[in-house]
């Protein structure tokens, strides 16, 4: 019986990704955080966190998004065709008087969903941020850390960074909340 671990599950998650990862703890995520906010700090930079909440994250996590994650992330070809079996026609249905043909969604409490939420978001925590930034998520929980020499790059990265998400977002079908998107300063 294989186990995650075994077959270098580790390997096609992102390594800015804390939540639901064997060693890693909500302990470790703010400690990196910290440590970030203290580099910056240390080299006389302001910095500004932005967290970002995904809106009903896993119930719009995209099954054909999740599989070319998968398969994205060095994956056995194995799992990818298992996963996609799974994930596919998928139909929910009420009393046997109407069905819904689903394409969307790791539910949480699923024993596969934090794997898969995983994969989802993993291609996001790899993106290719502007310099001075930093990602990491805790499960579906985003932060980037901004460090700038003054406000204005501050700013300039952060309009970068909003840009660069937007088209994460609409490429993956989820949304971020605006009304739970909030920011830090720190100088």
């Amino acid at each position: 019986m294989y186990k995650l671990d075994d077959l270098g599950f580790k390997n096609w998650i992102s390594r800015n990704q804390f939540g639901f990862m064997k060693g890693c703890s909500t302990l470790d995520a703010i400690d990196n955080l910290v440590t970030n906010i203290e580099k910056n700090k240390q080299h006389k930079l302001l910095t500004l966190c932005l967290f970002f909440d995904i809106r009903g994250a896993f119930d719009n996590a995209w099954h054909p998004g999740i599989v070319n994650e998968l398969k994205d992330s060095g994956c056995p070809i194995w799992m990818v065709k298992f996963m996609h079996s799974y994930l596919s026609d998928r139909i929910v249905s009420y009393n046997n008087e109407f069905s819904l043909s689903i394409e969307k969604s790791c539910p949480q409490g699923g024993i596969l969903s934090p794997f898969l939420w995983n994969i989802n978001i993993n291609d996001l925590l790899d993106l290719n941020l502007p310099n001075n930034s930093h990602i990491q998520a805790y499960a579906d929980d985003v932060c980037v850390i901004i460090a700038g020499k003054t406000k204005s790059d501050l700013e300039f990265t952060t309009f970068e960074v909003f840009r660069i998400f937007d088209r994460w977002a609409s490429n993956n079908k989820l949304v971020f909340d605006s009304k739970k998107t909030e920011a830090a300063y720190f100088h």
